[in-house]
Formats: structure tokens, sequence, C-alpha cells
């Protein structure tokens, strides 16, 4: 009997420790793919800022009424920063609530992004 109760406790401690283990990994695995995911987001947004830019410059070259360019840019950074914050907001959702991702909006997203290639830039220059 003496022995099936150390039996259950070594059953029950490891049981412990491995959830405690597997939480640790799934939380570095997570916090090494929110940098990636920033990473997409901010070359996404880099690029739809530069079509849009040039999608402005041919409005202007093809002589379009100065309102209806002005429309369209107004029109365009809504819809943009529509789009970053459904980003955020969708990342938030599809994470477990058990593992808190380091920024809640798109400014401090960027901020975390720009940290992340500052500190690895000190890292490589060392």
């Amino acid at each position: 009997m003496y022995e099936f109760v150390w039996f259950l406790g070594g059953a029950l401690t490891y049981k412990i420790l491995s959830k405690l283990l597997g939480i640790g990994q799934i939380t570095i695995v997570f916090q090494s793919l929110q940098y990636s995911v920033l990473k997409l987001l901010a070359t996404v947004a880099e690029d739809v800022s530069y079509i849009k830019a040039l999608k402005h410059k041919t409005m202007m070259e093809s002589n379009l009424d100065q309102s209806i360019i002005n429309n369209n840019k107004i029109e365009d950074i809504r819809f943009f920063d529509e789009w970053k914050d459904n980003c955020i907001s969708n990342i938030h959702s599809s994470v477990p609530s058990y593992i808190k991702l380091s920024f809640e909006n798109w400014k401090e997203g960027m901020d975390l992004l720009t940290e992340y290639y500052r500190s690895r830039l000190n890292e490589k220059e060392k």
C-alpha cells in the first residue's frame, strides 16, 4: 500500500511538471511567433503604403479633381487603420488566454518590433 501511494505521488508530480513545462515551451514558441507575425504585418503594411502612394500619384498625374483625390486619400487612411486594428484583434482572439502577448495595439506591436530589431542589431555589433 505504501508503494502505491509513492507511485501515485510520482505520477501526479510527473503530470503536473510535464504540463508546466509544456506551457513554458508553448509560451516560448508564441513569443517567437509573435515577432514573426509582426514582421509579416509590417512588411504587408509597407507594401500597401507604397501601393497607395503610387495610386495617389497616378491619380494626380491623371489630372483628376483634387477633391476626388483627397476623398480617396481619406478613405484609404480610414480603411488602412481599420485593417491594422482588425489584424491585431484577430491575433489576440486566436492566442490562448493563458499566453499574454506583449502588445495591445498596432503602435505597441510596431514599437516592439523596432525594439526587437535594435536588440538584434546590437547583438551583431558586439
